[in-house]
């Protein structure tokens, strides 16, 4: 299953539109930016970092529902290379809180 990330005009960047992911079929709308964990990945990812970001779950009409979640991605720290030119597309996981 593809999973990646996407824009649509009702969530203009002008109204702070972090856009929105696809991850195993579900969608979900970035709630804010993705941030730094500080998780340490172990030895085996040296050189490596983990990013997250608040989103939620949207329902098949795309509109919100009272599922909040977490976005993940790990990637490969490159020397000099801005955060907004990494690979966004590719998402590690998504964690959904149904509380």
């Amino acid at each position: 299953m593809e999973n990646y990330i996407y824009y649509v005009d009702e969530d203009s960047v002008n109204f702070g539109n972090m856009g929105r992911v696809v991850f195993n079929g579900k969608h979900y709308r970035l709630l804010g930016q993705a941030d730094f964990t500080g998780r340490f990945l172990g030895d085996a990812l040296d050189g490596y970092f983990e990013l997250k970001a608040p989103a939620v779950l949207l329902d098949e009409n795309g509109k919100d529902t009272d599922i909040e979640a977490y976005v993940y991605w790990i990637f490969e720290e490159v020397e000099e290379q801005e955060l907004d030119s990494y690979d966004y597309d590719d998402i590690d996981r998504v964690i959904e809180d149904e509380e």
